[in-house]
């Protein structure tokens, strides 16, 4: 698989997985997964998604392992791309996923169980500004300290 690596940004690399991860239900789970972001990347890439960003979340979320964010160009463009995905996901890895969202909205999410994949019009993406909420710079230990006042003050 060649992936254009110009439109394509991966926000945390992968830990090396532990030995003792390594037996052999797990890392068959593991090969899964990569095979699906695999067929998720590539049909991405494809179908012209912009700017595409990866984003491992194991240790930092409960919902999923890996979230991947790309830009439509367009309202029809989105909705395309979530047709190619879910058509390649059900294809290549026999896993159904749907789209949430609609063709006319600035975001529509497809959820593949350890994967997340987040498609946004360049509007909303910053308006939602997913990247930097799990940034890998944004550790709860160095996170400033937000005070909210309290109503009526």
């Amino acid at each position: 698989m060649t992936i254009s690596t110009s439109s394509m940004t991966a926000l945390n690399t992968f830990p090396t997985p532990h030995p003792e991860d390594t037996w052999q239900g797990s890392n068959k789970a593991e090969q899964a997964v990569e095979r699906r972001l695999d067929v998720i990347l590539s049909t991405l890439d494809g179908a012209k998604a912009d700017n595409i960003a990866i984003i491992d979340l194991r240790g930092r979320a409960s919902f999923a392992e890996t979230m991947v964010i790309a830009t439509a160009l367009s309202g029809r463009h989105m909705g395309a791309l979530a047709r190619h995905l879910e058509r390649a996901l059900k294809e290549e890895c026999a896993l159904s996923a749907s789209a949430e969202g609609s063709d006319s909205s600035d975001w529509t999410l497809l959820d593949t169980g350890d994967i997340v994949i987040h498609l946004f019009s360049p509007e909303g993406r910053t308006t939602y500004g997913l990247e930097r909420m799990w940034n890998s710079a944004l550790d709860v230990a160095d996170a400033e300290e937000v005070v909210i006042p309290k109503a009526g003050r």
